[in-house]
C-alpha cells in the first residue's frame, strides 16, 4: 500500500506542468490571428478595387500551413522534450503573429493609403524641340489652366486655356511652340476653379530648347533609364535616382519603360485581380510615381520622352494589343504625348536634335512569340535609318528590351533573333555608320 501511494505520488511529480495545454492556446491565438489578417486584408482590397482578390486568401493559407508545421513538431513530439517543444510553440506563434500583423498593416493601410492618390497634382515636360515642348498638367482642384512662358526679357506669351474634367483624370496638355531653338524659358503654369472653395497655386519650372534638327555642329546631352519600381511594402519609398538624374542637368531624357509595376505583387495586371478592367486602378499606380518628389524635381524641368514595356501591362507580355493592353496603356497616354508626337500615330517614334536622330521602337504592342516589333514598323524603322544616314551624324536607336544576347528568354531580343538579325542585316548592307542601341530592362 505504501509503495503503490508513493509511485503515484512519484508519477504525478514528474507530469508536466500541461504545457502542452499552454502551446495548444498559443497554436489556436495564432490560426486566429491568421484568418483575422486574412479577413482585414481581403475587406480592405476588396473596397479599394472593388473585386474580390485572392492575394489575401492566398496569405492565409501560407499562413495556416506554417501554424499546422509549428503545431505537428510541436505536439506530436512533446514527450521528447515538453519544455524546448513549448518554446518552440511560443516562438512559432510569436513569428507567425509577426508576419500576419506585417501582411495587415501592408495590405490594408500602407498600399491602399499610397494607391489612394486622387488628390495628387504634377506637372510633366514631354518632348523637345528647337521651338518648344509639351507641358503635362494635373491638378484635381482646378477647371482649366494656361501656360505663361517667359525669358529673360521677359513674357514671351501665354498659351490657350486647357480644360481638365474627370474624364480625363484632371490632367491636360498644353503644346508649346513657337520658340527659339537652344534658349533656356521658365513657364509657369496658371491653374483656374470656379470653385470659392479652393485656390490652386501656380506651378512653375524652367526648360531649355534644343538645337535646330540637322545642325551638325551643334552638341547636347541627353539621359536613359528604366525600370523605376517603386517599393510600397512598408510606405512610401522616395525615388531618389530621378534627382540624381537632374544632377546631370541633361537636356531631356529617355524613360524606357517599367516606369511603373501594376502586376506586383501577385500579378494585378490580370483581370482576376482587379485591374485588367478598372483603368483607374492603373492611372493609379502612375499617380503615385508622378507625384513623388524626386519625380517632379526632374519631369518639371527635363521633357521627358516615355516607352511603354512589360510592367506597365503584365510580367513578360506577349500577347500583343490583347486585353488588358487596352486599358494599361489607355491609362499610361494620358500622361504623356508620344502619340500625339508620333508621325505614324503610334507608340513609337522618331525625331531628331542637331547632329543625332532618334528611333524609339515599341516592343509590347505587336511582341508574340518570335516577333517584337513587326513587320510595319521595321519597314518603318528601316526607311528612317536611310534618311536618316545622309542628314544626321548619329543614329540611336531605344528599346524597352535588352538588344544584347546576353538575356535570354522572351523579355530579350534574344528570343526573336531573327527580327534582331534583319536590323543588324540591313544596317551593314546600306553602310549605315556611327548608329548606337540604347536599351532599358537591365
Amino acid at each position: 500500500m505504501e509503495e503503490n501511494t508513493k509511485l503515484d505520488i512519484e508519477d504525478k511529480a514528474e507530469a508536466p506542468l500541461d504545457l502542452d495545454q499552454r502551446t495548444k492556446i498559443l497554436i489556436f491565438i495564432t490560426f486566429c490571428l491568421c484568418l483575422v489578417s486574412a479577413a482585414i486584408a481581403g475587406l480592405a482590397l476588396t473596397f479599394f478595387t472593388q473585386v474580390i482578390t485572392i492575394a489575401p486568401g492566398v496569405v492565409a493559407i501560407l499562413f495556416l500551413l506554417v501554424a499546422l508545421v509549428f503545431t505537428h513538431k510541436n505536439l506530436n513530439s512533446y514527450e521528447s522534450n515538453p519544455q524546448l517543444q513549448h518554446k518552440n510553440g511560443v516562438l512559432g506563434a510569436i513569428a507567425v503573429a509577426s508576419v500576419a500583423v506585417l501582411v495587415t498593416y501592408m495590405f490594408a493601410i500602407s498600399w491602399p493609403r499610397l494607391l489612394n492618390n486622387e488628390d495628387a497634382s504634377f506637372v510633366i515636360l514631354n518632348t523637345i524641340s528647337s521651338e518648344g515642348t509639351d507641358i503635362i498638367v494635373r491638378h484635381p482642384s482646378a477647371d482649366s489652366f494656361t501656360v505663361e512662358i517667359n525669358n529673360e526679357t521677359g513674357t514671351v506669351f501665354t498659351t490657350a486655356s486647357t480644360l481638365i474634367d474627370a474624364s480625363s483624370d484632371f490632367t491636360g496638355k498644353s503644346f508649346v511652340r513657337g520658340l527659339e531653338p537652344s534658349t533656356l524659358y521658365t513657364y509657369q503654369v496658371v491653374l483656374n476653379t470656379s470653385s470659392i472653395l479652393s485656390r490652386p497655386k501656380s506651378l512653375k519650372g524652367s526648360f531649355s530648347t534644343v538645337p535646330v534638327a540637322g545642325d551638325l555642329s551643334s552638341t547636347f546631352t541627353f539621359a536613359s533609364s528604366s525600370c523605376s519600381q517603386k517599393s510600397r511594402l512598408l510606405g512610401a519609398v522616395p525615388m531618389t535616382g530621378f534627382s540624381k538624374a537632374k544632377t546631370l542637368q541633361p537636356d531631356f531624357m529617355f524613360h524606357l519603360g517599367d516606369l511603373v509595376y501594376v502586376d506586383t505583387p501577385w500579378g494585378w495586371g490580370g483581370d482576376g485581380y482587379g485591374f485588367g478592367n478598372k483603368q483607374e486602378l492603373y492611372e493609379s499606380f502612375l499617380r503615385d510615381v508622378y507625384r513623388d518628389e524626386h519625380a517632379q524635381a526632374l519631369m518639371s524641368s527635363t521633357p521627358m520622352y516615355f516607352a511603354f514595356d512589360d510592367h506597365e501591362i503584365l510580367n513578360n507580355w506577349i500577347e500583343g494589343k490583347s486585353h488588358p493592353y487596352d486599358v494599361a496603356i489607355g491609362s499610361w497616354e494620358q500622361y504623356n504625348t508620344m502619340i500625339e508626337n508620333s508621325i505614324y500615330s503610334e507608340y513609337y517614334y522618331n525625331f531628331t536634335v542637331g547632329p543625332a536622330s532618334f528611333f524609339v521602337m515599341d516592343v509590347r504592342s505587336y511582341k508574340v512569340e518570335q516577333q517584337i516589333i513587326g513587320a510595319v514598323q521595321m519597314a518603318r524603322l528601316k526607311q528612317w535609318l536611310i534618311a536618316e544616314n545622309s542628314t544626321v551624324t548619329w543614329k540611336f536607336l531605344l528599346s524597352s528590351l535588352p538588344f544584347s544576347l546576353n538575356k535570354e528568354g522572351v523579355d530579350a531580343w534574344g528570343c526573336c533573333t531573327a527580327e534582331r538579325n534583319e536590323i543588324l542585316d540591313f544596317l551593314t548592307a546600306n553602310n549605315i555608320k556611327n548608329v548606337i542601341i540604347v536599351s532599358g530592362d537591365q
